[in-house]
């Protein structure tokens, strides 16, 4: 992860969207756990009968959504602040032979109440905390629609599908694969105290130190 600030350079970026088929209302979900040492719980998206189809293309590669990954506080800083929570919604493709990956980081900072499809995301997910392996179903549809459909606090003026930041990168937890492409949306949504201690329990991990640019290129889409 790295912190967002100054060394940004403006770009026209693609209108962000998630085609989105199978079970978008009721999509099967599993809570995993890493087996080498290291606290990392992810929901996994489940193959088979409820299985949700939602593929995201950058560049001209299809990526698939595979997890579901939050952070407590966020691993990006935006000009040296960390939100409360990052969700990382973690894609797969191939351009040609190569896997390559897509990561979707949406921030959330505390608020006195919860977006409405982030109440029913986190209700959810609760009775997981511990099962791993069990499955719950998520309303990704309404997830995904509230995620990309944020916008400014003040003066709105374009939405996180339009509102991003883009940089090429790697997997942040080891061996921090690279042939990453990340996509930080601008616009935080809400989320109660409450709601992200119930996430915070179920699948929280905590966030990765702050990584240095090493001249890498930060676009910035944003419309005025």
């Amino acid at each position: 992860p790295i912190n967002i600030e100054m060394d940004v350079r403006a770009a026209a970026l693609p209108v962000l969207g998630w085609q989105i088929g199978g079970e978008a209302a009721a999509a099967a979900f599993s809570l995993e756990r890493s087996v080498d040492g290291e606290d990392r719980r992810w929901l996994r998206s489940v193959r088979g009968e409820y299985a949700l189809s939602a593929v995201m293309s950058v560049k001209g590669v299809a990526y698939g959504l595979d997890s579901v990954e939050a952070h407590a506080p966020s691993e990006h800083a935006v000009g040296g602040v960390r939100s409360d929570l990052e969700l990382q919604l973690v894609h797969s493709g191939l351009a040609g032979q190569q896997a390559r990956y897509l990561i979707v980081s949406a921030l959330f900072n505390v608020a006195a109440q919860s977006a409405p499809a982030v109440t029913a995301f986190v209700t959810a997910i609760a009775p997981l905390a511990g099962r791993y392996g069990e499955e719950a179903a998520v309303d990704f549809g309404a997830l995904a629609m509230a995620l990309l459909a944020q916008t400014e606090r003040v003066a709105p003026t374009a939405t996180n599908a339009q509102s991003y930041y883009a940089y090429a990168g790697s997997f942040t937890a080891a061996p921090c694969t690279e042939g990453v492409e990340w996509v930080v949306l601008k616009n935080a949504l809400s989320i109660s105290a409450t709601d992200l201690e119930v996430l915070r329990g179920a699948m929280g991990q905590a966030a990765r130190p702050l990584q240095a640019l090493n001249n890498r290129v930060v676009l910035d889409s944003h419309v005025l």
